[in-house]
């Protein structure tokens, strides 16, 4: 079980999540090392924003660097091998000391049409940014999930509805402010019946309205 956070950004929706977590463990029916919400953003992402202006007094558009980095970063297919049963793309692309930071990339030469070469850090700004490592989506909304166990002895609707009771005491109190274009349910999983046992699977959750915010409703 656990709680689903919806938010107009990856950040948003990372940072309320953490802000759940900490609360989760403060309940005690909450088994408090099982708590864990997503880390969305943290993966170092490479980002190159080129200079349009720059590549023009050189002869060179977009599509020219674009395919200069693809081929020296990222590498170009050029064929595949068939060994046995399994086929292997061959790809060719720079050493990777000559691309493993942002300053040996600035460094690379890119050929321009007059015969000249350029390094790319005067084509482009090229930057390390974080970024998420996976992204979550439910009906076109952003989502990231905080999930939680129970203490033995309790049972799992018990379990949600302290944890619903101590975030709305947080929220009350002012500890705990949902950011705007947040919201949050919680979920249980469903579950399989045994063999020779009929009873369906079952979902609880609640949702909080950052509209009404002294209200959490069940559904």
């Amino acid at each position: 079980m656990g709680i689903k956070v919806y938010g107009p950004d990856l950040q948003t929706i990372e940072s309320f999540g953490l802000q759940l977590e900490k609360y989760l463990k403060e309940v005690p029916s909450v088994k408090k090392e099982a708590v864990f919400a997503d880390r969305i953003v943290g993966k170092p992402y490479l980002e190159l924003d080129i200079d349009r202006d720059q590549i023009s007094r050189y002869g060179m558009n977009v599509v020219d660097v674009q395919d200069f980095i693809e081929t020296a970063i990222g590498g170009m297919k050029l064929s595949t091998t068939v060994e046995g049963r399994e086929r292997f793309p061959i790809r060719v692309r720079y050493a990777r000391e000559y691309r493993d930071d942002p300053e040996a990339i600035q460094n690379l030469q890119i050929p321009t049409p007059m015969g000249n070469y350029i390094p790319l850090g005067q084509l482009a700004n090229i930057t390390y940014r974080p970024g998420p490592d996976m992204i979550r989506g439910e009906n076109t909304f952003l989502v990231g999930y905080v999930l939680l166990d129970k203490m033995p002895g309790f049972a799992e609707v018990t379990v949600v509805e302290d944890a619903k009771r101590y975030i709305q005491e947080k929220i009350d109190s002012g500890e705990l402010t949902v950011p705007n274009g947040v919201r949050f349910e919680f979920f249980r999983f469903l579950r399989k019946p045994s063999p020779g046992r009929t009873t369906p699977g079952y979902r609880s959750s609640a949702l909080f309205d950052p509209d009404f915010p002294d209200s959490v409703f069940s559904v």
